[in-house]
């Protein structure tokens, strides 16, 4: 039994970092404004309307609705096209970060919402930015010569030789001629730009003769690409296009689920000796569970279960690790209280959020990242 334990880190625990900071919404506010300029899109009146409202509910309301409407279509359709660009990476990792931009994004409309912040221009320029902020984290991490690859293009792009990076209209950094930037020209939607995403070999072999077919080199392939195409390119969408032209390759990224594997997995038999392994660990949890915020040990705690659905957080007080009283002193909640919900556990993220005055999503980041943490202390102490 005390195996369950790995099942719930195995399917749970995720790979990227981000950082959110967990704010109470029973606080009285006032309408605010933060947006640099009136509200003329309808993210932005969106925006408005969770600034604007006063009441905890409401505030529930506007933000569920604009993260639904606005936030996870835009964050989902940047970083699956930057992602999706010869890297290896699955659905479920695109997914994944997506998860985790939003906890940035979530971060900042709490900020923008009680007024600890400098207001931004947009919100649909904000959330890309975010995604190419996430992307670039990913980058470094996951793939070092793509990176490397990105350093150089931006580093030529900075050196004054003609070429420059600007903000389009959507808010997204476009790359291209220095005479574009002075010109605000914006990307297009074009048929060599489609072809160049898609194909890119097949794209370098019609830009190629203006440079001549065998030339290597960076700043001559990125201006035969940007006169072939004739306005400007998204930065990110040019360097996954670079990659594959120059054949930067790293080596295969493994899945999240492959990483969750190789940092739980037990063993398939049962021995004595495994029990007690299963026990240390299970100690280990515990003891750094006291490095968890609040809102990532309610989140963890009151919904901790098998692979099968069925609560496991009972295993602490079975096997004398910790008694009802030290997980209700955990929880910073009266032990009558946790003993009466005690009987509905696992609760599910609808529920934890009610009770913490949260969005559900915020309830399952919160729990990625007590995942994330755990799995990384413990593998270090190990």
């Amino acid at each position: 039994m005390l195996l369950k334990i790995f099942n719930v880190f195995l399917t749970l625990v995720y790979y990227n970092t981000f950082s959110l900071v967990f704010r109470s919404l029973e606080e009285k506010c006032m309408p605010v404004s933060s947006l640099e300029k009136p509200a003329h899109t309808e993210s932005d009146r969106l925006l408005w309307r969770f600034l604007n409202a006063s009441q905890p509910q409401q505030i529930k309301r506007e933000l569920e609705y604009l993260l639904e409407k606005e936030v996870q279509p835009l964050l989902r359709a940047q970083l699956w096209k930057r992602m999706r660009g010869g890297t290896g990476d699955t659905d479920r990792d695109v997914e994944d970060l997506v998860c985790d931009a939003q906890a940035a994004v979530l971060e900042k409309l709490y900020a923008l919402h009680a007024r600890e912040c400098l207001p931004i221009r947009s919100l649909r320029g904000y959330v890309r930015q975010v995604a190419q902020n996430s992307w670039h984290r990913l980058l470094r991490d996951r793939y070092p010569r793509r990176a490397a690859l990105s350093d150089r293009v931006l580093y030529l792009i900075g050196k004054g030789i003609g070429f420059a990076r600007w903000e389009g209209a959507e808010g997204e950094t476009l790359a291209g001629f220095e005479a574009w930037a002075r010109e605000g020209k914006n990307a297009l939607v074009s048929r060599p730009l489609s072809l160049l995403t898609q194909s890119p070999l097949q794209a370098w072999e019609a830009a190629a003769p203006m440079y001549g077919s065998d030339t290597r080199q960076l700043p001559e392939i990125m201006a035969a690409l940007f006169n072939w195409l004739g306005h400007p390119i998204e930065i990110d969408l040019l360097i996954n296009s670079l990659a594959v032209i120059l054949h930067v390759q790293d080596a295969p990224a493994a899945s999240l689920d492959d990483e969750q594997q190789s940092l739980f997995q037990p063993a398939d038999s049962v021995s004595t000796e495994r029990e007690a392994e299963s026990r240390l660990f299970l100690q280990s949890v515990w003891r750094e569970m006291g490095s968890l915020s609040l809102a990532e040990r309610m989140a963890l705690l009151l919904n901790l279960r098998d692979t099968e659905g069925r609560g496991i957080i009972a295993l602490f007080p079975i096997t004398g690790i910790a008694a009802l009283t030290d997980i209700a002193a955990l929880l910073e909640m009266p032990p009558a209280k946790l003993a009466a919900l005690w009987e509905k556990l696992p609760l599910d993220d609808n529920s934890i959020a009610q009770m913490q005055g949260v969005t559900r999503q915020f309830v399952i980041n919160r729990r990625k990242e007590a995942h994330r943490k755990l799995a990384r202390k413990i593998c270090f102490a190990e």
